[in-house]
């Protein structure tokens, strides 16, 4: 059983949301705690499932599962003084005062679309969403991986991740060595440049 991500176009997100906490009610996940520290909130969740990037679907073990696609791209840049950098995520503040910092398996992460594709394309989205540069630049393929563990967003509520990886060098143009930052409705994301010793 699982929540059609294919069927969403149809519904409102009101909609989406009433099927989103009957599935988390029946299997009993405390969805009523998220929102507070590190957790994101209910409507979150709903979203991710409207724009479809998360698939809630229950396993053969009759668990609830939040199926996933994440592209986590390493960002390189040489600055003008010849230092080689590597961007990485600072810190994350919502709207509501709270500030989370992360540690990622890369400069930056993003959530595939059910339709995409983890390639080229795809990063030159994450790219262009998250730090606001428009460009076309080669990109490398480093491999992927399967994982399953509680979902560090959704605590309760187990997650199956494909996570798949990629390398860019950042082209001098694009170096601003303040760092960058992705404005969402809902939180500011801070990118920062460190040293590669």
């Amino acid at each position: 059983m699982a929540i059609d991500n294919l069927e969403h176009n149809k519904k409102s997100f009101d909609d989406i949301k009433c099927d989103v906490v009957a599935l988390l009610v029946r299997h009993s996940i405390p969805f009523e705690q998220w929102g507070t520290v590190f957790a994101k909130t209910l409507d979150h969740l709903v979203r991710e499932v409207a724009e479809s990037e998360t698939l809630l679907e229950v396993n053969g073990s009759g668990k609830l599962v939040r199926k996933v696609r994440i592209a986590y791209v390493d960002i390189y840049c040489i600055a003008p003084d010849g230092k080689r950098l590597k961007l990485v995520e600072e810190k994350q503040i919502f709207k509501d005062g709270r500030e989370r910092r992360r540690i990622l398996d890369g400069s930056i992460a993003e959530k595939l679309k059910a339709t995409e594709t983890p390639n080229h394309d795809m990063v030159q989205r994450a790219i262009s969403e998250e730090l606001g540069i428009e460009m076309d630049v080669p990109v490398q393929t480093r491999g992927s991986r399967e994982t399953m563990e509680d979902s560090p967003s959704y605590p309760g509520l187990a997650m199956q991740a494909s996570h798949y990886y990629f390398d860019v060098e950042l082209p001098g143009e694009h170096y601003k060595p303040e760092g960058y930052i992705e404005h969402q409705k809902d939180k500011d994301t801070y990118f920062v440049w460190k040293e590669i010793e």
